[in-house]
């Protein structure tokens, strides 16, 4: 068994080894994915996400994880609609990002001049997030912690852009609080985080001002459940108090640092990551490593034809890929025949998103119409749009996933049908390499192993317009810097558009007077129709774009397909005419590869068999006290 860290270093390992291996062995084709692939295990980022209802100690949660008060503002009356993210630096720096995609450096005491209402009221400074580097050592590891605006009634603004993280974390911290329990708002979000990540951890947080807690607890968990779908034995809960923790911190109180159950949290906390961070951050690479061996191989095959196969072998060799190279030529020169028909069947693709668009119209104004029935709602409309923004973000999502999906299909269809895998039926692999992630972490689902890595961020979030006023530009801009993902052209703009319709309906609604059901009917019918009709309109372009680089993408695979099968015909045609001590001499040095290249996938297949300890976790986290320490012993791979 191994620790994470152990682990990781592993796989960088074979990944340096086989990098080593093909840049000595002639197999550059491969070097790139390599390459690519050990930089992002060595990168090694995971994503937890912190959301719940303002004013319930998210902030305050952090601080005390991170054991360092000056990142997260607390104590504020409310914070502004921006995410602060925290992330390792060697050096500390903060820099606030602007809907402009201008940057500025801050110091500490400068957050709470863009992250609290106070300072920033409605976000007048059109910031779109913060980012603190520093060298936390509980970060070294590569996590990164989002404290996103707080979600429910209190600003469906704050709700929009902490679902516009959502498609990024790897990990939720849902938090909420023991002086009350969950609200029908927390629960509608809840349902619409479960759609984006189904890796949950329950904090309840103010343990400290309600010895009954534990009722809470159980009343949140039968609400999760009924509302969500999720199984109880799922739902792990985990009361904390944060105050509690960041005055044990100063004063060195042990009895205060075992009240305050920060050991258990940091114990479920970090058997969560652990068990998960392999299946994020090492399965797809692993799984293009796999990929890359299993080319090498092939190109072995060719070689040792070349040099040691009979007559009979390297003529059926040479036949098969001339055939291979004849069918490439014929679909570079035919092209125009199978681009029309890959056409269709995306403006297909595209004209069924149109249904999805539709059905949200549908089902927002019957929820609309179910909610102006009940006083509560009308009392509170706030309610009514925090619903329908998140049924419009999992709608733009769905939309999103659905493109990509039927995309991924539509590929594999073109590759079976043009056999567009190099040795398709022509080359029998005689080692076990198996390229499908999943198989070293059976618990990944399909679409994540596709996704490799990009959690589901689909397509640079919709492209913005696809996604029209709701997750678009949200999405796709804010992963944009502090998450790595790059954002398109244009995204800047729906992220503007978007903030601006949404506050107008919440100033529509905010005092809508005594015969208030009309107004907010009217405002919020204004903002559902507003919003299919965004989809609508950037809709066309957005599957445009997408059919031109699919169809491009395609082309090229074929031409670099083509490539490497003249490459493997000249190698074979050399070989026939390499005089005895040559032909030997190569002989030789082939038997040398076969021997490095079977210890890379023993070496590959001992990773697959390792099993992680979960107890992976920074050295500077608090010892935790010992009726705690047995929540798992050890995760199965």
């Amino acid at each position: 068994m191994a620790t994470f860290l152990e682990y990781k270093n592993k796989v960088a390992n074979l990944f340096g080894e086989c990098i080593a291996f093909a840049q000595n062995n002639g197999f550059t084709s491969r070097l790139e994915t390599l390459r690519a692939g050990k930089k992002r295990v060595e990168d090694n980022k995971l994503v937890v996400l912190v959301c719940g209802e303002a004013k319930l100690g998210k902030s305050t949660l952090l601080s005390a994880l991170l054991e360092d008060e000056g990142i997260f503002p607390a104590n504020v009356e409310i914070t502004t609609c921006l995410a602060t993210v925290a992330c390792w630096g060697e050096h500390e720096k903060i820099t606030v990002t602007f809907e402009d995609g201008k940057e500025e450096s801050i110091s500490r005491a400068g957050i709470q001049d863009y992250a609290t209402e106070k300072r920033n009221e409605n976000n007048h400074k059109k910031a779109k997030w913060i980012t603190v580097e520093t060298p936390n050592q509980k970060l070294k590891d590569g996590l990164t912690f989002i404290d996103t605006p707080g979600v429910g009634s209190l600003n469906p603004l704050h709700t929009q852009v902490t679902y516009g993280f959502l498609p990024r974390a790897d990990i939720v911290l849902f938090v909420s609080a023991a002086d009350k329990p969950l609200t029908n708002s927390e629960l509608v979000f809840l349902r619409g985080v479960k759609k984006h990540c189904e890796n949950f951890l329950f904090i309840l947080t103010k343990k400290d001002i309600n010895d009954k807690f534990s009722l809470i607890i159980s009343e949140n968990t039968e609400k999760i459940e009924e509302f969500t779908g999720i199984p109880k034995e799922k739902i792990r809960y985990v009361p904390v108090s944060g105050t509690i923790r960041l005055a044990s911190l100063k004063n060195g109180s042990e009895r205060m640092a075992k009240n305050s159950n920060f050991a258990q949290l940091e114990s479920e906390m970090w058997n969560m990551i652990t068990k998960n961070r392999a299946n994020i951050i090492i399965a797809p690479p692993l799984g293009d490593l796999a990929s890359s061996l299993k080319a090498i191989e092939k190109e072995n095959h060719v070689r040792a034809t070349g040099l040691s196969g009979s007559p009979r072998e390297q003529d059926e060799l040479k036949n098969k890929l001339r055939k291979l190279h004849e069918d490439r030529q014929r679909l570079l020169s035919d092209s125009a025949a199978w681009q029309m028909d890959i056409q269709r069947e995306i403006d297909v693709i595209g004209a069924d998103q149109n249904k999805l668009m539709v059905k949200f119209r549908n089902d927002a104004t019957d929820i609309l119409d179910q909610r102006l029935k009940e006083r509560k709602f009308i009392n509170n409309p706030n309610l009514i749009l925090n619903e329908i923004v998140l049924m419009a973000s999992a709608t733009a999502q769905a939309i999103s996933e659905n493109v990509y999906t039927r995309l991924c299909g539509l590929k594999s269809g073109f590759e079976d049908k043009t056999k567009l895998s190099l040795y398709e039926n022509v080359i029998k692999n005689e080692l076990d390499v198996d390229d499908d992630p999943s198989i070293v972490f059976d618990k990944l689902k399909t679409i994540d192993v596709a996704i490799a890595g990009g959690r589901k961020v689909m397509f640079g979030s919709m492209g913005g317009g696809a996604a029209g006023g709701i997750i678009g530009g949200i999405m796709g801009f804010i992963v944009g810097g502090p998450l790595g993902i790059p954002f398109g052209a244009g995204l800047g703009a729906e992220l503007g558009a978007l903030t601006g319709g949404t506050k107008g309906v919440i100033d529509a609604i905010k005092n809508p007077g005594a015969d208030a059901a009309p107004q907010i009917r009217m405002a919020v019918s204004k903002y559902i129709n507003q919003t299919v009709g965004d989809w609508q309109l950037n809709h066309p372009q957005y599957m445009k774009d997408v059919s031109y680089k699919f169809i491009r993408s395609l082309r090229e695979s074929v031409e670099s397909n083509k490539k490497t099968i003249e490459e493997d015909m000249a190698d074979l045609q050399s070989s026939s005419f390499l005089n005895t001590e040559k032909r030997a001499a190569e002989q030789k040095k082939l038997m040398e590869v076969k021997a490095g290249f079977t210890k890379l996938v023993n070496y590959l297949n001992e990773i697959r068999d390792t099993k992680i300890y979960a107890a992976s976790k920074p050295q500077n986290v608090h010892k935790q006290p010992e009726a705690e320490t047995n929540h798992f012993s050890h995760l199965e791979d």
